[in-house]
Order: structure tokens, then sequence, then C-alpha cells
């Protein structure tokens, strides 16, 4: 019987095995996010599709606008200079295509995330992006809801930002935001009296150089003639009227 038990004493405990392949994993999964590729080649080596933004080009372009795909509704990523700002996360479904797409960018922060207003399909990952991404600032619009409203922010959106030791700030008119050697300038946003919450959008302008990039989240055509009224000839080099996009561009 002697023989038996050293033979048992000899056998790793199932809990250690389990313990050192996680270790295995862990390191594996470090080396992968440390090298330049990173989550490209961790999700490659899962097998996952690599349809997002390739993390190297916004490395070595000092000025990227990134549309991200999430379906219905919008987010869009602008980099300066190694700063980044997140305009609105899409909708909850598509959270895992959303992290993974700012993982597969190289984002390891975030200067601002700007929520354009309190509809689902713009805010519906706010808080999966502010637990995984340390963000400097959170940018809203003033809004207070009617009686009558039911759109609202991501329920408990104020504590989590302070959670993860992000400021919230109410953004205004001509307020501007520093992101690498560009600036982030709020062109209008947020009311009281807003005849619909699309129209309470935060509309922003980045500009770096000659380069100009305006999001108007889902300001509806009365607001959009606002911001011509307001800017003038500023603005019709990147608003155009061929239907409701929300962004445009100019070089």
């Amino acid at each position: 019987m002697k023989p038996e038990k050293a033979a048992r004493k000899r056998r790793l405990p199932w809990r250690r095995i389990l313990l050192l392949s996680a270790i295995l994993l862990l390191v594996v999964a470090a080396y992968f996010i440390e090298s330049r590729s990173g989550w490209s080649d961790l999700y490659r080596a899962a097998g996952v599709s690599l349809d997002a933004p390739d993390a190297d080009l916004l490395a070595q372009t000092s000025t990227t606008v990134t549309v991200l795909d999430v379906g219905q509704g919008d987010a869009v990523l602008i980099g300066q200079d190694g700063a980044y700002c997140l305009i609105d996360t899409g909708p909850s479904d598509a959270k895992g295509d959303l992290v993974r797409d700012l993982q597969l960018a190289g984002i390891s922060k975030l200067d601002y995330l700007v929520l354009t207003h309190p509809h689902a399909d713009h805010t519906g990952n706010a808080r999966a992006v502010l637990s995984d991404f340390p963000v400097k600032q959170l940018l809203l619009p003033l809004w207070e809801p009617g009686a009558d409203d039911t759109a609202d922010w991501p329920r408990q959106l104020a504590e989590s930002a302070a959670e993860n030791g992000t400021a919230l700030t109410t953004a205004e008119p001509e307020d501007c935001y520093p992101l690498g050697g560009g600036t982030l300038m709020i062109l209008q946003g947020g009311s009281g009296d807003a005849a619909s919450v699309n129209d309470i959008s935060l509309c922003t302008m980045f500009t770096a150089g000659d380069f100009r990039f305006l999001d108007t989240g889902d300001a509806e055509e009365a607001a959009e003639q606002r911001l011509l009224d307001t800017y003038g000839s500023a603005l019709h080099a990147v608003l155009y009227k061929a239907g409701h996009h929300g962004s445009y561009t100019s070089n």
C-alpha cells in the first residue's frame, strides 16, 4: 500500500493545474498586448475578425478620424498626436465590437468621451467605456428631461464617471478643449426649451492645422441652420445639405 500512497502524493491537485494554466494564459496574453501589434495578434490567434482600426496606422498618423462600426448608432474616434476623443458609444448590443475596436486601435486611455445627446444608440456603451478605459473628461450637453420625455442618460452614468475618476462637465458653446496639437470646440448644444432631444445634441468642431471635422450628433435641420446662422462661412466648407449625416470633414 505504501507505493500507492507515494504515487498519489506525486499527483498535482487539479486546482493547481487550473491555476498554472490560467497563469500561462495570462502570460501569453500579456506578451501579445505588450507587443506593437498587441490586441491584433491576440484576436487573430483566437480567430476573431480584424475588420477594425489599424493601431500602427493610427500611431503613425498625427491626425485621424475613425468612424467605428457599431451598427445602428454612432461612435467616432478622433486622434491627434497620440491623444484621443471618442464621440458617442453606439447601442448597448455593440459593446463587444466597440471595446474590441478601441483595443485594436491601440487605445489605452481617452482624453474625452463626448455624449452628444441622451439616445440609446449614442450612449449605450458609455459605462463600458468608462470602466474599460481611463477617461479624463466626460462632456455632456445641458439637458433637463420634460414630463413627456422617454429619453435619458444611461442609469448611474454620473456615479460610473466618479467611480472611475472621470470628471463630468456640462459643455457650453465656445468651450474649447485641447487634444494633442488640435482643439475640440463646442459650437452649440443643450437647451431647456429645445423642440426635441435631437436638437440638444452637442455640435463639435475639431481643428488641427487646416483640417476640420464637424460632428452634429443627431441635430436636425433647424439646429444645423442655427449653426450656419451663428458661424456663417466658417462652416460652409464642411456642412453640406445632402441629407442628415451627422459628421462632416474638410481639409
